[in-house]
């Protein structure tokens, strides 16, 4: 029964949000801080973003992580992970609907949804009191916004480019996901997906 089944399937990628959780959050507790997160405490510790902004001059990434970070400064450095983690953790859902829409069987769903979980390169970098995680699920926001036709195609415009916005003042590297989906879009041409001129346009206005 196709209700049934869409049950056992959320049930399923609950399961593996959990599990996902549990393993995060036992590497974030026994796993030392290195020199790159000292570094993300040090701009977190600062009253306002005109301060990171300063106390960052010569850091490559922009300031807006550290921001939102410097809210959790209260909090103990292996506690402050659970930001990262839970952003990751937050990717299921456009990565959910990305699989839908590329046609994957239930089973391969919830595979996809393990290996962004489960794979011991995510879990590494998906604890770290760095921007990675944000960077993986605005990227994976891109390619849905992109892609998808679960939603209309103006609303998708519109989060195309909020998030090339959003996403450029936490990791510059979201440039390289906006060209790649452009190219992308110049040889595949996925039914209900944004234009070429639209995605150009909305990544250029969110620049």
């Amino acid at each position: 029964h196709p209700v049934a089944g869409w049950h056992a399937e959320l049930l399923a990628v609950a399961a593996v949000a959990v599990i996902g959780l549990v393993l995060r959050g036992l590497e974030a507790g026994r796993k030392s801080l290195w020199l790159d997160e000292y570094h993300s405490l040090f701009l977190a510790d600062s009253n306002g973003m005109r301060e990171i902004v300063e106390k960052g001059t010569n850091d490559f990434h922009p300031p807006l992580f550290y921001w939102v970070l410097s809210f959790l400064r209260d909090l103990a450095p292996h506690d402050q992970r659970w930001l990262p983690i839970l952003v990751g953790v937050l990717a299921l859902f456009p990565l959910g609907s990305i699989s839908r829409q590329a046609g994957f069987s239930p089973p391969a769903r919830i595979t996809a949804a393990g290996l962004l979980l489960f794979a011991p390169f995510q879990i590494q970098y998906g604890v770290e009191l760095r921007s990675y995680s944000t960077l993986q699920f605005f990227s994976l926001c891109l390619v849905w916004a992109a892609v998808t036709r679960e939603a209309p195609a103006a609303a998708r415009c519109a989060v195309f480019m909020a998030v090339t916005a959003v996403g450029l003042h936490v990791h510059y590297a979201i440039a390289v996901a906006v060209v790649c989906i452009g190219t992308a879009r110049l040889l595949v041409r996925p039914h209900g997906s944004l234009s070429l001129p639209v995605l150009v346009l909305a990544g250029s206005a969110g620049v």
